[in-house]
């Protein structure tokens, strides 16, 4: 019996000590997987987005189609988002948006404009760094009559 016992002591030793090196490589695994994490989450400033050509204030006849354009370049994905005094302009038929993200060329199209659609329009780009925005004010002429 005392050999046994001495046998089983040796077992549970093993044991003990596969289930120690299991959490070592559970915690170290945990670490790793942390310290990953935060390389990711690390914000560089100089990775903002740029605008290289900003809006510039543009006036258009009533009826015409109306295009302001800026140049953004950013070294990460982009997302470009335009505003009329404030308010996010959703795409539609009257609305197009575009932005090329090959040579950062973001464009506004308003089509057939009329003189409400005159106001203050901003483009903001933005990525995992941080935004940067452009402003110009646009009007539209209505018909002289």
């Amino acid at each position: 019996m005392h050999q046994f016992e001495q046998h089983q002591s040796i077992i549970n030793s093993q044991q003990q000590q596969q289930q120690h090196q299991q959490q070592l490589q559970t915690t170290e695994a945990r670490s790793t997987s942390q310290h990953r994490l935060s390389t990711y989450t690390i914000r560089d400033p100089s990775q903002r987005p740029q605008f290289v050509k900003q809006l510039q204030n543009s006036t258009f006849n009533q009826g015409e189609v109306a295009l302001i354009q800026c140049i953004a370049v950013s070294t990460q994905d982009a997302d470009v988002k335009w505003f009329r005094n404030s308010n996010l302009i959703q795409a539609s038929d009257n609305y197009v948006m575009d932005y090329d993200y090959k040579n950062g060329l973001c464009s506004l199209s308003i089509g057939s404009a009329a003189p409400e659609d005159s106001g203050q329009y901003t483009c903001v780009v933005s990525n995992f760094a941080g935004s940067e925005s452009s402003t110009a004010f646009v009007t539209i002429k209505g018909n002289l009559t």
